[in-house]
C-alpha cells in the first residue's frame, strides 16, 4: 500500500490524464486521495457518482461502486445502464465485471486472472474510458 502522500500523488496524476483523454465525456471528475468520482445520470434521470476506490492502487485494482450525493451506495436499478453486471456472487453487490476493476478478479469465473496480468496497461484512465462506454458515454 503506497503512503498517502504518493497515493495522492498517483491519483493527481492519472485523473488529470483521464481528463485529458476523455475530456466532456466525464463530467466533475474529483479523487480526494483515495476516491476517484465523476458523475452519471442514473436511469430515473438523478445524478450518481460513478466511485473507484483507489486505497490501494495500484498494488490491487480500484473497486468500482455507484452512490449518491452522501457516498452510500445506490441500488442496481440506479446504476447507469450497462454498467451492472448483476450481484456478485462472492460480495452479493451490485458490480462491474470488467477487467481492471478488483470485483472482475474476485469473481469464481475469473479466478485464473490476476491483476499483476493487467496493471501495466490498465490505468485509471482506460478503466474510467471503458465504464464510460459501458454507460453509453
Amino acid at each position: 500500500m503506497l503512503h498517502p502522500t504518493l497515493l495522492r500523488e498517483l491519483l493527481d496524476d492519472e485523473v488529470a490524464v483521464a481528463v485529458d483523454r476523455l475530456g466532456d465525456r466525464v463530467d466533475q471528475l474529483t479523487h480526494d486521495g483515495r476516491y476517484v468520482s465523476c458523475l452519471l445520470p442514473a436511469p430515473d434521470g438523478s445524478a450518481v457518482w460513478l466511485r473507484l476506490d483507489a486505497a490501494c492502487y495500484d498494488g490491487d485494482p480500484v473497486r468500482v461502486d455507484v452512490v449518491d450525493q452522501a457516498g452510500k451506495p445506490v441500488l442496481m436499478t440506479l446504476w447507469p445502464a450497462g454498467l451492472s453486471s448483476g450481484e456478485h456472487p462472492v460480495t452479493k453487490h451490485s458490480f462491474v465485471c470488467m477487467q481492471g476493476v478488483h470485483e472482475y478478479y474476485t469473481h469464481p469465473s475469473h479466478h485464473k486472472e490476476r491483476w499483476d496480468g493487467h496493471r501495466a496497461t490498465l490505468r485509471i484512465p482506460d478503466i474510467l474510458d471503458h465504464l464510460l462506454r459501458r454507460a453509453g458515454r
